[in-house]
């Protein structure tokens, strides 16, 4: 029992100076892309697989990576960078479509970015569903290319909800 008491500062003293590593957080772009009209953003679901880590597959091997994260769960994240792509839109606008989004895939797959979602614009008795797939090669492995490559996918999906609202006819007053 002596040992013990004396070997427990050495223990306490050797955890204070373990090499911790803080993860990196990172975030999306806001998107680039202007919608032309105002768009209501309803609900966003994940359903990914995607968490706060950043996710890469190969082949049927999915790693996530401890040190490096998200600053928020992917569908937050998609929801703040298309809701900036309309700063001065009235959010509660009575005329525009509501944009729902279920997240399907997020992250990478080897060299490629990938995003997979379903879009559904709903405005009064008006329903448009879309499947959306896209992926952007990522120019190297580092983490900045990657990060790109992620980002140019959300402007992507930024530019087919566009299209699709664009597509759903005004109401007559």
């Amino acid at each position: 029992m002596k040992k013990f008491w004396l070997l427990l500062p050495m223990l306490l003293i050797g955890g204070c100076f373990s090499n911790y590593r803080r993860p990196a957080e990172y975030d999306l772009k806001p998107v680039a892309v202007h919608f032309g009209r105002p768009i209501v953003f309803g609900t966003f679901s994940n359903l990914s697989g995607a968490d706060r880590r950043l996710m890469t597959r190969d082949g049927s091997e999915v790693n996530r990576n401890e040190y490096a994260r998200w600053i928020g769960t992917p569908d937050v994240m998609l929801l703040r960078a298309l809701s900036a792509a309309q700063p001065d839109a009235v959010s509660t606008a009575e005329d525009a479509p509501v944009c729902s989004l279920t997240l399907y895939r997020f992250g990478w797959d080897g060299d490629r970015a990938v995003l997979e979602a379903e879009i559904v614009l709903r405005r009064s008795e008006t329903v448009r569903r879309r499947f959306f797939r896209t992926e952007e090669k990522c120019a190297s492995v580092a983490i900045e290319e990657r990060l790109a490559a992620l980002d140019g996918c959300v402007n992507a999906l930024a530019e087919a909800i566009g299209t699709e609202a664009s597509s759903i006819p005004e109401e007559k007053r």
